[in-house]
């Protein structure tokens, strides 16, 4: 989380109390007496509430911002199931083909802006890491008010913080692309898929449409302190009786 975004605030009588150790205790007993250091104690007290309520908002701006939704810690690693259902027009099918996604976060750095950024592969983990065209990666910043993907010579705004229902934002900012509204919902809301039970989610949903003739739909799920766990991209058109498209669903099986 960006540290800039944080400040000390002593108008709060909760985050001026929160925390006070014992021996703040001890400086209201001196400052109540005749001492001729009070002004030094003075001092230290102030500073040392300062210090403890710069920690607590350090602590509650995480809660605050919604950063725990995509934790971007190095080390990381997530395996998801991905069900790809082919709607097959002229054969009127539906076949289903399931493949396997790794996704690892290797390692942070500085980069040419001076920016902590953060590498992350992908691949199929049955079909061996060692093969280039099985592996890619893209780049990811956290930035003050977002994160932000960067992939090839796209960069696409994954979350803009603070996570709440209802607030949009474009995640084409930075590409030259036409606008794609992204948008918050069942924000805090319990997820379950599998053997998994996650308390607090959040929806992402990405694109939604849907007419007589198409269906698309597109939205992540993303767990507190997990990340992604979930989801689900649907493009469908029907005429004349006939179905065509696909639907390509992910769901987490393991991380760590």
């Amino acid at each position: 989380m960006d540290r800039g975004i944080w400040y000390v605030s002593l108008s709060n009588p909760i985050n001026f109390i929160y925390g006070l150790p014992s021996f703040m205790y001890f400086c209201i007993l001196i400052l109540s007496t005749k001492v001729k250091v009070r002004p030094i104690i003075v001092l230290l007290c102030l500073v040392a509430t300062m210090l403890l309520s710069c920690e607590n908002k350090k602590e509650d701006m995480s809660n605050i911002l919604g950063t725990e939704y995509f934790p971007l810690n190095s080390g990381r690693e997530y395996i998801y199931q991905v069900d790809s259902i082919i709607f097959d027009e002229f054969n009127q099918s539906v076949d289903t083909i399931t493949s396997r996604l790794r996704i690892r976060y290797i390692n942070t750095f500085i980069d040419s802006s001076k920016t902590s950024s953060l590498r992350v592969e992908y691949d199929n983990p049955d079909k061996g890491y060692n093969d280039p065209k099985n592996r890619w990666v893209s780049v990811i910043k956290l930035t003050q008010n977002s994160i932000v993907n960067y992939s090839d010579t796209f960069r696409t705004i994954k979350m803009s913080f603070p996570v709440r229902n209802g607030k949009k934002w474009d995640a084409n900012t930075f590409n030259n692309l036409p606008a794609q509204i992204y948008s918050y919902k069942n924000v805090g809301i319990p997820f379950e898929i599998l053997n998994f039970k996650f308390s607090e989610t959040a929806t992402i949903q990405q694109y939604e449409l849907y007419t007589p003739l198409t269906e698309i739909n597109s939205y992540e799920v993303y767990a507190k302190n997990v990340g992604m766990i979930y989801s689900v991209n649907t493009y469908i058109q029907r005429f004349d009786g006939k179905v065509s498209g696909k639907k390509i669903i992910t769901t987490l099986r393991e991380y760590r």
